[in-house]
């Protein structure tokens, strides 16, 4: 378009995907489109002169004053800059796009691990608040998490009523098992890192061997459902697990569990 008489002098075709956002000063053009793609384009739009792909649609960019740094937004929640001069990039931000619904500290790795209403499982380094892993769940969401007190490892709840064990250090799904038909709604690994505990949103809780691979081992139903569910250890000995549902307190000795003399105790609220 020009300036001066207002009228359309061309028109070109760079992307095969929307195109977002538009930045141009008297050297260059920068484009952020729905393909990821951040691009550096001459002013004749024959060919760009660089481009950089990100994990989400690039949806604002903007260029510095002196034309040597382009920022870029995208929709996955990143903030970043690349320096045209040396042509490196760097992520100056990264965040959750939507509600944080679970959050828990690995003590080991020092890294807060995060779940989110996204669909994603996100690591931040404590020391440099950086972002240091992300897992992706687009189709089955994950509802909350517990780090493994000493092992580079997590556990998470999702909607689909299947729990994974993750680890830090490899990146990937270390362990994958599916008790309940329903959410899993808590999760806590006992002080010492031997049991994990989950707890169904219908009040049906399941124990896990974790030092035989999380194996199953025992799983509880409720005879009515439940307002809420949490579970927490008493601490310094595992002896209790508190299952708290409706205005009571279910407390059950995890010692004695599948040995037959299992005990077992609830408490009234309102009393």
């Amino acid at each position: 378009m020009n300036y001066d008489d207002e009228v359309l002098e061309a028109t070109y075709r760079t992307n095969d995907s929307a195109i977002y956002s538009i930045a141009i000063n008297q050297a260059f053009c920068v484009t952020g489109s729905e393909d990821q793609y951040l691009r550096i384009w001459a002013l004749d739009f024959n060919e760009f002169l660089m481009e950089a792909k990100h994990e989400g649609t690039v949806c604002s960019v903007d260029i510095s004053a002196d034309g040597l740094k382009v920022a870029c937004g995208t929709l996955n929640g990143s903030l970043g800059v690349l320096n045209k001069s040396n042509q490196r990039y760097q992520t100056l931000l990264r965040s959750h796009t939507s509600s944080i619904v679970s959050m828990d500290f690995h003590l080991a790795k020092r890294n807060v691990i995060t779940v989110s209403h996204d669909d994603t499982i996100r690591l931040w380094d404590l020391n440099t608040f950086d972002q240091v892993v992300e897992f992706s769940s687009p189709i089955d969401q994950p509802l909350c998490v517990a780090a493994h007190p000493t092992l580079p490892i997590f556990s998470c709840g999702f909607q689909s009523g299947t729990m994974r064990v993750f680890d830090i250090e490899k990146t990937c799904v270390c362990d994958n098992f599916t008790q309940f038909n329903k959410p899993i709604k808590a999760i806590q690994y006992s002080p010492n890192g031997d049991l994990l505990v989950t707890c169904c949103v219908d009040g049906s809780v399941a124990l896990h061997n974790a030092r035989r691979q999380h194996l199953p081992t025992k799983v509880l139903n409720l005879e009515f459902a439940p307002e809420f569910v949490h579970v927490a250890f008493s601490s310094p000995i595992v002896r209790h697990k508190y299952n708290a549902f409706n205005r009571n307190i279910q407390l059950k000795d995890l010692n004695n569990m599948g040995s037959g003399t299992e005990s077992a105790s609830q408490v009234d609220m309102d009393d």
